[in-house]
């Protein structure tokens, strides 16, 4: 039987693949039903995450929209002391369907509950790099 830790690493492959798939479906299946997703460093321009699977599939939809190509390179790949919790170190690169480029690097935080599900989920990035790829470098300076 697998233990608890790889089955919640391999779950953050499958949420890997789902996103590189174009699969919101199968994104909001890994989450469980009242999940809370966090973007520390949204800016107050970028999404600050979302709550519950609605929230998710909300959040995931356009931006999977504006992807054309997607490849998530996962790092490093941790299950903490708790197995419940995996820390991942990836990089993603994107061809975006303005024909933008967006790379960036991340370090999430899953928080997984008994049934294997996502709870809690941790996305840190370079906002700068998110900001120039999906051309919203003009709303930080508005926001000054």
């Amino acid at each position: 039987m697998e233990d608890i830790a790889t089955k919640n690493k391999e779950s953050v492959y499958t949420f890997y693949k789902a996103i590189e798939n174009n699969n919101v479906d199968k994104i909001v299946s890994l989450f469980s039903e009242n999940a809370e997703h966090f973007n520390p460093y949204h800016s107050d321009i970028l999404p600050k995450g979302a709550k519950g699977r609605k929230e998710i599939r909300d959040y995931w939809t356009p931006i999977l929209k504006d992807f054309e190509a997607v490849k998530m390179s996962v790092e490093d790949i941790y299950a903490m002391e708790d197995p419940n919790i995996v820390f991942v170190k990836a990089h993603g690169t994107v061809k975006m369907k303005s024909g933008l480029d967006y790379n960036n690097d991340y370090f999430k935080v899953f928080k997984f509950n008994d049934k294997g599900e996502i709870e809690t989920y941790y996305e840190v990035f370079n906002p700068i790099v998110a900001l120039k790829s999906f051309d919203l470098v003009n709303k930080l300076v508005e926001n000054e």
